[in-house]
């Protein structure tokens, strides 16, 4: 059986459509627990809707503590042999955990992981999706381990709502709950420290919706956007203790980069934004300089992702600049 999931606040437009995904499963051996992280709409009144329906459905409510404390609460009931964690204003595709357990079985591996495609929504609700092919449009099915299994994840998709994990790796790993965004790369880490091998299927099977209103990705700058920063320095420097270190300094690039780009460029010399640009320049030098110089001469991440990073290091402002006058172009 498989246990899914799902932190819900504030969702009562998107959760239906998630829940109904899951109604949906080919596989049908499964728990959904829902967990109503003390919201103020009526998300708490759909999910005992839907628990009144199925008997596979679980409510559970509980005051607001953010994401990670409403997983490490679904986690408490969780009693399938698997375990997913998605994300309540996402959707999953109806073979997708059939998929992701076959893989497991079918290789005897610790966890799964498969693609996912990144939905946008315009003024008129008119939807478009974008297939994201995670290791490469003509992939096949192939299952790793050790260095080979951290570089295909953090390199690739270092995402937690796309993969799948044998329950008895994670058991006992939290969330922490001092992390409100960013968590579930951290988390995402200390599970992978537990798998032995991992199985990576070219199918595409999530549905990762970008622009909804306070979803991290579509979000423009703000306190969030700190503490994503600072996240991303613990990854880094847990990943670097790992000998990770390339590997490391391009999370943070990551990072950085999707700060830098909720600056919107006709406004980045307002004085609000220059904080945020220094909090991009100082999370840059985190790491020394000898970790930044293995990271531009390792050809396996994309040159310019590497270059970006000297951008970053010695002038966000000029990466701001520079990319104002791309979209000029255009």
């Amino acid at each position: 059986m498989i246990s899914i999931i799902v932190p819900s606040y504030n969702v009562e437009t998107y959760l239906p459509r998630c829940v109904d995904s899951i109604l949906a499963q080919t596989y049908t051996d499964w728990e959904l627990i829902l967990v109503n992280d003390g919201s103020k709409d009526g998300t708490g009144a759909v999910i005992d809707e839907y628990a009144s329906k199925d008997a596979r459905i679980h409510a559970v409510h509980q005051e607001n503590g953010g994401v990670s404390s409403a997983r490490n609460k679904g986690m408490e009931s969780m009693t399938g042999e698997y375990v997913i964690f998605l994300d309540s204003d996402d959707w999953i595709e109806p073979d997708m955990l059939k998929e992701l357990e076959d893989a497991i079985r079918r290789n005897d591996s610790d966890m799964a992981a498969c693609d996912s495609a990144n939905v946008t929504q315009d003024e008129n609700g008119v939807q478009t999706a974008k297939t994201c092919y995670k290791w490469g449009k003509d992939a096949k099915e192939k299952t790793v381990s050790g260095k080979d299994a951290f570089y295909a994840v953090f390199y690739q998709s270092a995402t937690l709502w796309n993969k799948l994990f044998r329950t008895e790796n994670v058991r006992g790993i939290e969330f922490n709950t001092k992390m409100s965004y960013g968590e579930d790369t951290d988390y995402l880490l200390r599970a992978l420290q537990k798998c032995g091998k991992i199985t990576l299927i070219p199918y595409c099977g999530y549905n990762y919706f970008i622009n909804r209103t306070g979803n991290v990705r579509s979000a423009k700058i703000d306190a969030r956007s700190i503490e994503l920063l600072n996240n991303a320095k613990i990854v880094y420097q847990r990943l670097r203790e790992l000998g990770y270190v390339s590997l490391g300094v391009y999370r943070l690039q990551t990072v950085i980069w999707q700060v830098i780009c909720g600056i919107p460029t006709d406004d980045y010399k307002d004085p609000a934004y220059q904080p945020y640009l220094e909090a991009c320049r100082m999370a840059a030098r985190t790491a020394p300089f000898g970790d930044i110089l293995a990271y531009l001469k390792d050809g396996r991440f994309p040159k310019n992702a590497r270059m970006r990073y000297l951008y970053f290091y010695f002038s966000p402002k000029s990466f701001v600049e520079r990319r104002k006058k791309q979209i000029e172009k255009k």
